[in-house]
């Protein structure tokens, strides 16, 4: 896997407006309502914010939900991208046969794919967030207020002054 996005950073600064997606690999609600609550938000974010390019970790879980929502959406909004920021190209190594499937499925709809580091790193995850909180300026995050990298993600962008849509709020 390589870094696909690395020769349109110029472009994409000046040429989108972008929203990407934090939270927990694990759901505390049901599923079906927080997708739900998700694709409101990320309609929300299209039509009444002129958001045209997401960015999603492709961790299992949330970040898998909002890139699969993403998918869907552009079923109505052709125009919309999709960028999974990989941290590093074995990320899903240690992924469930079912999850492993999502993840494939997700990266051959992806519209860039970008690897941050060509190893595992300590500080892969944690700079993944960063990278995608820094390319965007509204952050949809699913978020149990635990200890977490969502919360660090979360933390970061909120010294960043980004603008944070909350699931639960919703």
């Amino acid at each position: 896997m390589k870094n696909e996005t690395c020769n349109k950073e110029n472009l994409l600064d000046n040429d989108f407006k972008i929203c990407c997606f934090t939270g927990h690999r694990n759901f505390a609600h049901s599923k079906k309502i927080i997708k739900k609550q998700l694709k409101k938000l990320i309609l929300k974010a299209i039509q009444e914010q002129g958001y045209n390019y997401f960015i999603s970790g492709g961790a299992t879980g949330f970040d898998t939900l909002a890139a699969e929502c993403v998918i869907e959406v552009r079923k109505q909004y052709s125009d919309i991208m999709l960028e999974i920021a990989i941290p590093h190209p074995k990320q899903s190594q240690y992924f469930t046969a079912k999850n492993s499937r999502k993840y494939s499925r997700v990266l051959k709809k992806a519209d860039y794919k970008t690897v941050l580091f060509p190893t595992y790193t300590n500080y892969c995850y944690h700079a993944r967030n960063k990278y995608m909180v820094n390319k965007s300026s509204l952050i949809i995050a699913y978020f149990n207020n635990l200890p977490s990298g969502t919360k660090h993600a979360i933390t970061y962008a909120q010294q960043q002054n980004k603008t944070i849509w909350f699931i639960e709020n919703y």
